[in-house]
């Protein structure tokens, strides 16, 4: 039996097997945090423009906010989720390369990472779909009734439920590499 030592030790080295590898997946992340950056500063100014604007968002056209700005927002939102998917494809290798006890990290195949980022990502969607409506339901009660934090602590609870069936869900996706099987409820919870 292998100790929690030896399998934290096992962790810590495993990302280190290909430098190459590590560094693409660090340039990803980069470039991701870059774009958010991007997305989060031209939001508030888009925010700002619409709050400064008497009709609100039926005026938009009349804000002040150059319609180019909208275009980049949505653009480098495309590109951020596109990069999202590569990120969640590769997960979706790291996890079948570690079910078939393969200590190498998997390669950067775009095709077949988008493949399995769409998958990976489909699957996270509808296991946080009840959690959010509930967070959502959870917001919109307090911002009536000032206070009423019950719902959101529910949410919670249950965004944390949905994730343990997640990992489990996607590890049986990805063992037996059809799509079904992430909702196959009987295999996960045995």
């Amino acid at each position: 039996m292998t100790s929690m030592t030896d399998l934290v030790s096992e962790g810590l080295k495993y990302p280190f097997n290909d430098m190459k590898k590590l560094l693409t997946f660090g340039v990803l992340f980069t470039l991701l945090s870059v774009i958010s950056f991007g997305i989060g500063v031209k939001s508030v100014d888009f925010i700002r423009a619409v709050e400064n604007t008497p009709g609100r968002f039926t005026s938009i056209v009349h804000s002040g906010f150059p319609s180019n700005d909208i275009y980049i927002i949505l653009l480098l939102t495309l590109i951020s989720f596109i990069i999202t998917l590569l990120i969640m494809g590769y997960q979706y290798n790291v996890i079948k390369f570690s079910i078939a006890k393969n200590n190498d990290l998997p390669e950067f195949g775009v095709l077949n990472l988008l493949k399995n980022g769409i998958k990976y990502f489909i699957v996270s969607f509808i296991y946080n779909i009840i959690p959010t409506i509930v967070l959502i339901a959870g917001m919109e009660l307090l911002s009536i009734n000032n206070g009423d934090y019950l719902v959101s602590i529910i949410a919670f609870i249950l965004f944390i439920i949905c994730n343990f069936l997640l990992i489990m869900a996607l590890a049986n996706m990805v063992d037996a590499d059809k799509f079904t099987k992430a909702f196959d409820l009987r295999e996960i919870e045995s």
